[in-house]
């Protein structure tokens, strides 16, 4: 492997680490396996620019930032951006290019940890307007058998399912809003709209929907 070689793959391996150690930092993991490819990366972008890695300050101190996450990797691709060659002087050619390769770096990572970020924050929220969702129904269910108004309860459950994100849903989240709504079209009697959304579901959320569906053929056979 060439030097221009070594220190492109440098680079696209410390981008990858830093880039997965913002995914693994926000999915509640440790990112070792961050730490792994930063470390080869540092190694390769050394070793391109002349250096001898395990001998130079420069790798320890890339690896000791790599431990804060997110704001280390930064810190550290500054850093080897502005190295230049052993032996030589950072040209103003090269301070250019080291000054875009640094811009572009941080941009790239803000956008990743906005997606992300935006990821949990419509995943944890969707989270709680499911379960707030399902708690009017069961109110609704109440209410209904004990002969009062439940119209209340179902036009906030409806509000709620309204309210799900779906940028980053997914076919669990598609079922689980089916379920739902199957279980409010139960509760107005609409039993054909409920056996459609109920059957909507029973790809994710097979026992549910037995369990929903053995309710419903109960309920056809009332009065």
């Amino acid at each position: 492997m060439t030097q221009e070689q070594m220190k492109k793959t440098g680079w696209l391996l410390i981008i990858a680490g830093a880039v997965i150690q913002v995914v693994m930092i926000f999915s509640g993991f440790f990112w070792y396996i961050s730490l792994i490819l930063l470390g080869t990366g540092y190694y390769l972008g050394l070793k391109g620019r002349g250096y001898a890695p395990f001998k130079s300050r420069h790798f320890y101190g890339m690896i000791v930032c790599s431990l804060f996450p997110i704001i280390g990797p930064i810190v550290a691709i500054i850093s080897i951006a502005y190295l230049p060659n052993f032996g030589e002087q950072l040209d103003p050619a090269r301070k250019r290019r080291a000054m875009l390769v640094s811009a572009i770096f941080v941009i790239v990572m803000v956008i990743v940890m906005a997606l992300i970020g935006w990821q949990q924050y419509e995943l944890i929220n969707n989270n709680h307007l499911l379960r707030s969702a399902g708690s009017h129904i069961k109110q609704a269910d109440v209410l209904k058998k004990e002969g009062k108004d439940f119209s209340v309860e179902i036009a906030l459950a409806q509000k709620d399912l309204q309210r799900i994100g779906n940028v980053f849903s997914g076919k669990c989240l598609e079922a689980k809003i089916a379920l739902l709504s199957g279980d409010i079209f139960r509760l107005h009697g609409r039993y054909k709209e409920t056996e459609k959304m109920y059957k909507d579901a029973e790809e994710e959320m097979l026992e549910d929907v037995k369990e929903r569906l053995a309710r419903l053929k109960e309920l056809k056979k009332e009065p």
